[in-house]
């Protein structure tokens, strides 16, 4: 049985919804990788001035200050590690599974362009 004209265009405006999704979906985590990667830089650079500021007088004794500087530099490691593993969290998600829906979704289409063509068929002879 050769489908008809609309089952196909309804199929293509499926798949190019499809395609639509598919395309949001990695611009949207493009952003969220690149916003991350942006912040991760910052909290490197902030780390960086606090390690500068740390070795220009290295026979200075410790004060309370280069504590405090010490832990913000920890604070910063760890939101670096965090968002590192939320990217790395973001790009093993994959693509979510959209395909057993649009599937299923063409599968029914394709049923009710059948049953109204036997419909019709019936019509005919009667």
């Amino acid at each position: 049985m050769k489908p008809s004209k609309g089952f196909m265009i309804t199929v293509l405006f499926i798949l190019g919804i499809l395609m639509f999704k598919i395309a949001i979906l990695s611009n949207f985590k493009k952003k969220m990788l690149s916003s991350r990667n942006n912040q991760i830089m910052m909290y490197i650079e902030k780390i960086e001035e606090f390690k500068d500021a740390l070795k220009n007088n290295p026979d200075e004794v410790v004060t309370k200050a280069d504590l405090a500087d010490f832990t913000e530099m920890n604070f910063y490691q760890s939101q670096i590690d965090k968002l590192y593993m939320e990217n790395d969290l973001e790009l093993a998600k994959g693509y979510p599974m959209v395909f057993p829906d649009y599937v299923i979704l063409i599968l029914i289409l394709w049923l009710s362009f059948q049953l109204d063509k036997i419909y019709k068929q019936i019509n005919k002879s009667v």
